[in-house]
């Protein structure tokens, strides 16, 4: 069997940044940054310096360094930039929500909550400190990793724990102010009050009108912050070739081979296995199974399945250092693979076998998916 490699530039992204968008989000950042700068300058809020002023100079930053790729798109300085810069921003907007809900219930009055402004802005502002710092060295462990061609399982865990401890934190946070504004509608205070400024005829504080236009954007601004937590977790714990993806592709690919195909898949997990079963039998493809048409089965997908094949197509739902051998042996003369390869960097390969079985490999596009392991090693990898 001979072989005859070939490949392409690699691009980091998979497609080319958009100038316009990146252009609108630069001017929209800066425009923004411009003004809570001035703003806190004349009201001499200077916490908003380290909180908003920062954190929309780290997204002018990123989205500059994305309006770089879309000049440059294979130049990785501009593509870390950006990664770093968008990934860090949001981190300290948060930070400035805690400061400023403490300051409202100040005005609103203390009674109502469980915690002292002080202690709102002490507790929440380290832990968003904490998790900034977990998710930068999980990025870094991970970097290196890829650079000596090791598993990156270590930093991919350390910087999804530090996510989920972010998320963690929001829900708190997001708990403590509902609770606060439960008990202010309703009047029932904790302890006496001792720091509201404006009272009703019954002594109890009210919001002015600017109070509950900052109320509703630091309530967006949370919302926000909880979907992109929400979104940055399930994207790190599942990857591309999660359990819902595969599923679906079972789905396709039957109905792809036609009558008289056949469908194999496989995966290390058996939990996952009989999940994807059920599944397709709610798909209606309940007798396709009975007859083996599709056939689903726990084991090490490196290995494949030599016993159904040689195989016309194969794809690979996760990613391995290398090309598994077990698999291009499998693979028909004529027949096609896609399989992602790499550690952190990855990137499709389409391995074609011709019907002499000489082999060619094309570089499609980069992407990021979970490795290719057995259960047993899924931790190690």
């Amino acid at each position: 069997m001979s072989s005859n490699s070939t490949s392409i530039a690699h691009n980091p992204y998979s497609y080319t940044p958009s100038e316009a968008v990146t252009i609108i989000m630069v001017a929209l950042f800066l425009i923004s940054t411009v003004v809570h700068t001035g703003q806190a300058v004349r009201s001499k809020l200077w916490y908003l310096l380290p909180t908003v002023v920062f954190g929309g100079l780290l997204e002018v930053v990123g989205w500059a360094g994305r309006l770089w790729s879309h000049y440059d798109v294979m130049n990785m300085t501009a593509y870390q930039i950006q990664a770093l810069c968008t990934v860090l921003g949001p981190t300290p907007l948060l930070a400035a929500n805690f400061i400023i809900f403490g300051k409202i219930i100040e005005q609103l009055g203390t009674c109502y909550s469980r915690l002292t402004p002080k202690y709102y802005t002490i507790i929440f502002c380290s832990s968003d400190i904490i998790s900034l710092f977990v998710q930068g060295a999980g990025g870094g462990l991970a970097a290196m990793a890829s650079r000596n061609g090791t598993s990156i399982s270590m930093g991919s865990n350390v910087m999804l724990g530090g996510i989920i401890f972010q998320l963690a934190v929001i829900v708190i946070f997001t708990a403590c102010a509902v609770e606060y504004f439960t008990r202010f509608s309703k009047d029932r205070p904790l302890r006496a009050s001792v720091t509201p400024i404006e009272k009703q005829e019954e002594g109890r504080a009210r919001m002015s009108p600017k109070l509950k236009i900052m109320l509703g954007g630091l309530s967006f601004n949370t919302l926000c912050l909880t979907i992109r937590a929400i979104y940055r977790v399930v994207e790190l714990s599942e990857g591309w070739g999660g359990p819902i993806m595969k599923t679906e592709l079972y789905f396709i690919l039957h109905h792809l081979v036609g009558e008289g195909g056949k469908v194999v898949g496989i995966d290390h997990i058996p939990e996952l296995v009989d999940w994807s079963v059920e599944n397709l039998k709610k798909d209606g493809l309940g007798k396709a199974l009975d007859s083996k048409e599709i056939e689903m089965m726990a084991g090490d997908g490196r290995l494949g399945y030599a016993a159904g094949g040689p195989y016309d197509a194969i794809h690979v739902g996760a990613a391995a250092p290398t090309v598994p051998p077990a698999l291009l042996e499998q693979l028909a003369s004529p027949g096609r693979m896609f399989i992602p390869v790499g550690n952190f960097m990855q990137s499709i390969e389409q391995i074609d076998k011709d019907e002499n079985g000489n082999v060619t490999t094309k570089r499609i596009m980069a992407v990021r998916y979970v490795p290719l392991t057995d259960r047993d090693k899924q931790v190690d990898f």
